[in-house]
């Protein structure tokens, strides 16, 4: 099944594959609150603070990752098994999923 989280701010649209189902609510709740983490390590150091899977300085090493990068390491932490994909916009406004990067 592939799960597809569309960032139209900032162009940090990204899909993760996974196998079991019964766990899309919870891949989806992580991919929400690993795109917000990455936001948030951009933030001014003094506003940035931990969360059920993040110290605050944990956060704030986001800031030098992928965007992926946070979900990641929260779905591998829930034991997850999951692949990380790139999404496109085609000229038509078609999503294309680009699978490329495994975990």
């Amino acid at each position: 099944m592939l799960i597809a989280m569309i960032d139209c701010q900032n162009d940090c649209s990204f899909g993760v594959i996974i196998e079991d189902e019964s766990q899309k609510d919870l891949v989806m709740e992580l991919m929400r609150e690993g795109l917000d983490v990455w936001y948030l390590a951009a933030e001014d150091k003094n506003r940035i603070y931990p969360n059920d899977y993040f110290t605050k300085e944990e956060i704030a090493a986001f800031y030098e990752s992928a965007y992926t990068e946070p979900t990641h390491e929260m779905l591998d932490k829930c034991g997850i098994k999951h692949e990380i994909t790139s999404l496109f916009e085609d000229d038509r406004g078609n999503i294309i999923c680009d699978v490329g990067l495994y975990y």
